[in-house]
């Protein structure tokens, strides 16, 4: 079997798993939710109807499984050598680091004041300095965790397989629609108490209907499979992760604080000037093609050896 094979049929695996485990998931947050405020209040529980919102926890669920996935499937894709591929020390990675965040912040205040002159968002007037302040570090942590988990498996994992069947451009094509798609899995599905043995088909359902019934989806959908061609390229130009992840990251947490002090997503039409999500927009598709033509015209271009 090809290795692109086994990395299909490992995600099938992980979605078929997730579908599996979602309704011990439902039973368990079903005897929390009505005792943890906190928990309540990100579910979204009506206390009259008693339901929430399941999207949360069907993507936490597709999470282990992926874990569980990875980890049983790992000797047979080379997730570990595959990997190690992208942290390999080099010459000048801590310059990529410090690039990729620089370029990161920059680059997302810019888009932010051009969305603000256009009136798609616009200063809070309920700003909690201190409250900012106190969720900082949670932020950054939160952002270095996502930054090291996807880059480690969309670039470090996925892009390399394909890599090794296809040449760059098809593998970085593919890795960023597979990478677009799994940002998709948020649905929010009113669930009530008790056991619900087809809640993660019927998630998944909810998932990917919009995709083929909604075309107003498909800026969103081309927002983030950009996104995932401007990381794959930063690996590709530097040859190791330290460059996307630091701009993944820096972009995240850009997003993360702008939220605490703008109001995002009041610009209509959303399909043009995007959601809270800020790059699921039109306009959000032109700027991530200006910072990939940015980062072509500060790194090299690769030996002839890396194109092949």
């Amino acid at each position: 079997m090809k290795p692109y094979q086994k990395l299909i049929l490992a995600f099938v695996a992980i979605v078929l798993l997730a579908c599996v485990l979602s309704p011990i998931a439902k039973l368990y947050v079903d005897g929390r939710v009505q005792k943890s405020e906190g928990l309540a209040d990100k579910l979204h529980y009506d206390e009259v109807t008693k339901t929430y919102r399941f999207g949360k926890v069907f993507r936490r669920t597709l999470m282990v499984s992926a874990i569980i996935v990875l980890i049983a499937m790992g000797r047979a894709l080379q997730i570990g050598s595959v990997a190690k591929q992208g942290y390999l020390c080099r010459k000048g990675w801590w310059r990529d680091l410090a690039s990729g965040a620089g370029i990161g912040m920059v680059s997302m205040a810019a888009f932010l004041a051009i969305l603000y002159l256009l009136g798609a968002t616009m200063w809070r007037t309920d700003i909690d300095a201190s409250g900012l302040i106190s969720n900082i570090a949670k932020f950054l942590l939160a952002v270095a965790c996502i930054g090291l988990f996807e880059e480690t498996l969309f670039r470090g994992v996925v892009l390399q397989t394909l890599m090794k069947d296809m040449r760059f451009l098809f593998a970085a094509v593919l890795s960023s629609v597979l990478y677009s798609l799994l940002h998709f899995f948020k649905a929010n599905v009113p669930v009530g108490m008790g056991g619900d043995w087809l809640i993660g088909f019927r998630a998944l359902e909810v998932c990917f209907t919009p995709l083929v019934t909604d075309p107003t989806i498909i800026p969103a959908f081309l927002g983030l499979f950009l996104l995932g061609m401007v990381f794959a390229y930063a690996y590709r130009w530097t040859s190791a992760l330290y460059l996307p992840i630091a701009l993944h990251a820096s972009w995240v947490f850009a997003l993360k604080t702008s939220a605490k002090l703008l109001y995002l997503g009041i610009g209509h039409p959303p399909w043009l000037y995007g959601t809270k999500q800020i790059v699921d927009g039109l306009l959000g598709c032109v700027f991530l093609l200006v910072v990939l033509i940015l980062l072509c015209l500060l790194y090299r271009r690769p030996s002839a050896k890396q194109e092949s």
